[in-house]
């Protein structure tokens, strides 16, 4: 503050102390007050990331199991699948087995 400034707060005795008082009190409340809005603003900002990289890895990991599921019905499908085809191929071969036993037999 400028000395003819100063002065002029002395001049008006303890009134103008008092608003000098409460100019520079009101200045660092400020201050303060921008700092914790700038500190707070960082905290939510490293929260908000941190719940980010989480909700990341949870929904790798999500698609991770799901692609690991679908393999192993695929695998388990086509398991099944050859399985069918071995059966049915073996019944086909019971049944022409069993139609040759009974021309064999008509023919005697």
């Amino acid at each position: 503050m400028s000395d003819g400034f100063l002065s002029q707060l002395v001049d008006f005795g303890a009134l103008g102390l008092f608003a000098a008082y409460l100019a520079v009190q009101h200045f660092r409340t400020e201050k303060r007050l921008d700092r914790l809005i700038t500190d707070f603003q960082q905290e939510l900002k490293s929260i908000s990331d941190a719940f980010d990289a989480r909700a990341n890895t949870i929904r790798d990991r999500y698609e991770q199991v799901i692609s690991n599921l679908r393999v192993e019905c695929r695998s388990e499908r086509d398991k099944i699948a050859d399985q069918r085809d071995v059966l049915h191929k073996e019944l086909l071969e019971r049944e022409r087995q069993s139609v040759m036993n009974w021309k064999l037999r008509d023919d005697k």
